[in-house]
């Protein structure tokens, strides 16, 4: 079984060492901000659809949506560190597949800014399209 939102949390864990899996970086949706502020969370988010290989298995294609929560916005400095926590993440998993995928690449160049959510905090969004290795 494929596991592609904690394989790539997993991945984060060990190639940034500001973040720790059940720290400040998380599986599954947003969590209340008042426990940790900034932080990441990598959601699966489905995929497209498999594709038969001749004469092999179904490539598989999972998707992940990851999301960066920077510091509150009243922060003077907020925007610009989380836009580069955001930028450290996309680097981390834009064409370097974690373990297990073949392929890992984001649809889009950059984090896309979401601007700032419910609790005031800056937010970014990172879709990452992976390619199972079988």
């Amino acid at each position: 079984m494929i596991t592609p939102d904690i394989d790539v949390a997993t991945a984060l864990d060990a190639a940034i060492g500001t973040l720790t899996l059940g720290v400040n970086l998380f599986v599954g949706p947003r969590r209340d901000y008042r426990a940790v502020p900034v932080a990441v969370f990598v959601l699966s988010s489905g995929g497209i659809p498999s594709r038969p290989i001749k004469g092999g298995p179904d490539e598989k294609h999972p998707a992940v949506s990851i999301m960066v929560r920077g510091d509150n916005a009243s922060t003077p400095s907020s925007f610009q560190q989380g836009q580069a926590l955001a930028r450290l993440v996309f680097a981390a998993v834009d064409r370097v597949p974690p373990t297990g995928y073949c392929e890992s690449r984001a649809p889009s160049s950059q984090p896309f800014y979401l601007g700032t959510g419910p609790d005031g905090h800056h937010e970014w969004s990172i879709i990452l399209n992976l390619t199972v290795d079988d």
